[in-house]
């Protein structure tokens, strides 16, 4: 196995994930604006605003253009996090978290809080959610990547299995 491997946006699966996003928006617009009850109304502009942000994410992490995750010999970086490269004696764990059929690789840093101040705002919220609900703050989500999660799952059995969890 290579010392190096890039994990890239597929055209393709991101195109499907947008759209479903529009979806959302769409179906959250008109339950707001074809219902009389408020709560439906209510379900309806947060159906919209998430389908909105989806969309808009999603298209921008697509333009990004080059690789979106890279393992590398020195350590992995995500580049939605911005927080640079971790180097792989800075992970404590890497374990597969399933959370709704969506798997994904759940990193416990030596020391998170050296990251999370690096964090975007809206990464930091979500990671302090995750860490309130008992996972790790840093999750590694491979949906509409290629290769995918059990390329990166092999890459860590291969080059750290005395980090990896069961």
């Amino acid at each position: 196995m290579d010392d190096h491997i890039e994990f890239t946006a597929s055209p393709i699966k991101f195109l499907g994930l947008i759209l479903i996003g529009a979806g959302m928006a769409a179906a959250g617009f008109w339950l707001m604006t074809s219902e009389e009850d408020l709560f439906a109304r209510s379900m309806g502009g947060l159906c919209m605003l998430f389908g909105v942000l989806c969309f808009f994410g999603l298209a921008k992490q697509m333009t990004m253009g080059g690789s979106t995750v890279v393992f590398s010999r020195e350590g992995l970086e995500d580049k939605r996090w911005g927080v640079g490269l971790i180097p792989w004696n800075e992970i404590e764990s890497v374990r597969v978290l399933t959370i709704q059929s969506t798997r994904m690789l759940e990193l416990r840093l030596r020391n998170p809080q050296m990251y999370l101040e690096q964090l975007p705002w809206h990464l930091k919220l979500s990671s302090g959610l995750n860490k309130t609900f008992g996972f790790s703050n840093f999750n590694l989500v491979f949906t509409g990547m290629n290769p995918g999660l059990d390329t990166a799952l092999a890459y860590v059995e291969n080059h750290h299995p005395d980090i990896l969890l069961d």
